[in-house]
């Protein structure tokens, strides 16, 4: 029997197909909503690791604004625009 593959970057999908008395019990049938159960888990798995990773930053004495409020901009590599950061 073979497995399934796992996608490399999984999206999470809300809905999935209703399998309904009509449906052929067929591979074809089946193994689309498996594959997306599957993405779902992996996806899910991902979010969770990424909210588990720490991240050291270092902010330089120089690079700070002139001005209150006191500012600095940091690049952190693999950061997303939705992640939300906890400083």
């Amino acid at each position: 029997m073979a497995n399934f593959p796992i996608t490399e970057k999984p999206q999470f999908a809300d809905t999935m197909e209703q399998i309904t008395a009509q449906d052929r019990a067929a591979p074809d049938t089946f193994n689309p909503r498996y594959q997306t159960l599957l993405d779902n888990d992996n996806y899910l798995r991902e979010q969770v690791a990424r909210q588990d990773r720490t991240t050291v930053v270092t902010l330089p004495a120089a690079g700070w604004s002139a001005a209150a409020p006191y500012t600095q901009r940091v690049a952190v590599p693999g950061i997303l625009a939705t992640d939300n950061p906890e400083l």
